[in-house]
């Protein structure tokens, strides 16, 4: 999670002045860049920018232009948080004479730190005419909450205070009318606890975010972070969860709020679980639930990765693997699974009794598996039916059939039953006695337009 402050020695060579100028009320309004400048001095040895896109150990801080370039984030901008922004002279490499404090209801003169939701930003101007600045002097400009400090930027004054250079990057800031520089910055929602064999319960600010990690589920203290990121594909909520791949003792429950105001086209509230991503993909998780009250979902995390709240698309059914995120029967892959969503079987041979499929699914392998599905009595594999619109798809599956054939039993691998709409089968290889089996039975179903359509089938 943390990473070392890059310390930034080298002379700035490349320059690009930046306006600051003034609406009508004093307002400062976006910098301009302008015509190339003189170079201003190098700054200190200990001149540095600490945020998340320099080095910073805090992933959650960014500064903004004009103190810096625009820099990339994922995460959420969070608006609860009560910063302070104090600027100091630098001497050896720390604060020294405190020059200013800002905070969100105190400051210099009437300025104090505000909240701009739309931009998603935290701003405070910085009047630097109303300080006697030395061009000598390197200043810091520091951001905590509380005691932390979330980062800090060195700046050195250019002829006579009229400009100031940002240490942090190849350009400075020249200040006009009035010599105001706004500093900008953003904090994302993040949540980091250390945690040990005790366990702990976990709670972002907002109460979104919720883990319950039991004792005995962590052998020793562990730094966890909890940072939700911008939603992508269908996940309503998505929440990066560190250190990634951190394995758990004990299986550790976790909640998601979800606003259903934010629904994707097509999602119903009740297609919502938790998913973990997995290999680039959402996967749902086992004994997972929704709560329509609290507007949540829960699973139980027994890893970490990034999770999501999301449609529930995809399952994998894998019995006697040991994964805690895999389906131990296939009725209850299917179970887990919106309507039209996928379970995909693992590799291996696998027994599969008399499962019923009743809504439209897709059962396919895993990528890159090549499973086959028996049976250990005389059952079919699956029954299919009791659907009046959409398409139930088997591919690329080995169905085996082997099993004695018993009076009065109709030995077909697969029998479809009324109702049904659309039953394709594709690419699907039948293994049967054909003595005592047959590969599939459909009967007449009553919807109009139903049938089977066979591809690719052997």
């Amino acid at each position: 999670m943390s990473r070392p402050t890059t310390r930034l020695t080298l002379p700035l060579v490349l320059l690009v002045a930046i306006a600051v100028t003034h609406c009508a009320d004093g307002t400062p309004t976006e910098p301009e860049f302008g015509p190339e400048l003189d170079a201003p001095k190098a700054p200190a040895p200990s001149a540095a920018i600490s945020d998340a896109a320099n080095g910073g150990a805090n992933e959650s801080f960014f500064f903004l232009p004009p103190l810096v370039p625009e820099p990339t984030y994922t995460g959420l901008f969070d608006d609860t948080q009560a910063p302070e922004l104090e600027i100091c002279e630098l001497v050896a490499e720390a604060c020294g004479l405190i020059l200013a404090k800002y905070t969100m209801t105190s400051g210099q003169g009437s300025e104090t730190i505000r909240v701009n939701a739309e931009k998603q930003n935290y701003i405070v101007n910085w009047h630097t005419d109303e300080f006697d600045l030395d061009d000598a002097k390197t200043y810091r400009i520091r951001v905590l909450v509380g005691e932390e400090e979330l980062g800090f930027a060195d700046v050195d004054v250019i002829v006579s205070g009229g400009q100031l250079s940002s240490a942090g990057t190849n350009d400075f800031i020249a200040l006009k009318d009035g010599k105001t520089l706004p500093v900008k910055f953003r904090i994302e929602q993040e949540t980091e606890v250390t945690v040990d064999a005790s366990g702990a319960e976990i709670s972002t600010p907002d109460g979104g975010v919720t883990l319950d990690i039991p004792p005995g589920a962590l052998t020793g203290e562990v730094e966890i972070s909890v940072k939700p990121q911008e939603p992508v594909d269908d996940q309503l909520v998505v929440v990066e969860f560190g250190p990634d791949g951190l394995v758990f003792d004990e299986p550790v429950p976790v909640t998601l709020g979800y606003d259903p105001a934010t629904l994707p086209p097509g999602v119903a509230e009740e297609d919502l679980a938790l998913n973990l991503l997995v290999d680039g993909r959402w996967r749902v998780l086992p004994d997972g639930s929704r709560d329509d009250v609290a507007k949540s979902v829960t699973a139980l995390f027994f890893h970490f990765s990034t999770g999501g709240a999301g449609p529930a698309e995809l399952a994998i059914f894998c019995p006697g693997d040991s994964d805690p995120t895999t389906f131990e029967t296939l009725p209850e892959a299917l179970d887990a699974v919106i309507e039209g969503g996928t379970v995909e079987v693992c590799d291996g041979i696998h027994t599969v009794e008399d499962v019923a499929v009743s809504r439209p699914v897709t059962i396919r392998p895993e990528p890159g598996a090549t499973p086959t599905l028996t049976t250990s009595v005389a059952a079919r594999t699956l029954v299919i039916g009791g659907y009046a619109t959409g398409t139930v798809l088997i591919e690329g599956l080995t169905i085996a059939m082997t099993t004695p054939q018993v009076p009065s039993f109709f030995p077909y691998a697969i029998r479809a039953q009324d109702p049904y709409d659309q039953l394709v089968i594709q690419n699907v290889t039948f293994n049967t006695d054909a003595a005592s089996w047959g590969a599939l039975r459909a009967l007449a179903t009553s919807v109009p337009g139903g049938g089977v359509t066979l591809d690719g089938v052997t």
